[in-house]
């Protein structure tokens, strides 16, 4: 399902594949669901900052959810040129990027969530290596889940104040 401002709508494969190729957008994915830190935050604060919705800017954000493995994927694509900003924001939630798609081994084989091949302008958000979940135990990881939730309802109540 693809969502730009208040519209949605499924498209087909072949259409997703061929906005995917657009050497024009870069495309972020990270998991939405089960919860994975920084993803929420690091898009919401990229949409809110740049992209401020009910602006004209607000067209140049897209964001797909897509189902793979059992959990929600969010893709959201940007102008090229958007690619340092949101660097710097997925560091900032405690993200790196990396070049390709998530992919999962089933049956000694490894699956992609997008076919291959995939094209050079997908990159996913992935802990960075002191990124504190790698340390926490599961109490405070909740904690920060719970942090992390909190400060998106912020951002977001926020934006509809300004309205």
């Amino acid at each position: 399902m693809k969502v730009n401002g208040s519209r949605s709508y499924i498209e087909s494969r072949e259409e997703f594949t061929l906005f995917l190729r657009n050497p024009e957008r870069v495309h972020f994915v990270g998991m939405s669901n089960p919860w994975y830190l920084g993803v929420q935050e690091c898009f919401v604060k990229l949409e809110h900052t740049h992209f401020s919705p009910g602006t004209s800017k607000n067209n140049e954000f897209y964001l797909r959810l897509l189902v793979w493995m059992q959990a929600i994927w969010t893709v959201v694509s940007v102008p090229s040129a958007m690619f340092p900003i949101v660097e710097g924001i997925s560091d900032e939630c405690g993200l790196q990027i990396v070049k390709g798609v998530p992919t999962a081994i089933v049956n000694n084989e490894a699956e992609c969530l997008f076919l291959p091949p995939f094209p050079d302008t997908v990159f996913t958000l992935l802990y960075k290596p002191d990124n504190p979940v790698y340390t926490s135990d599961a109490a405070t990881r909740e904690k920060l889940v719970l942090a992390e939730r909190q400060a998106v309802d912020r951002m977001i109540s926020c934006q509809g104040q300004k309205k």
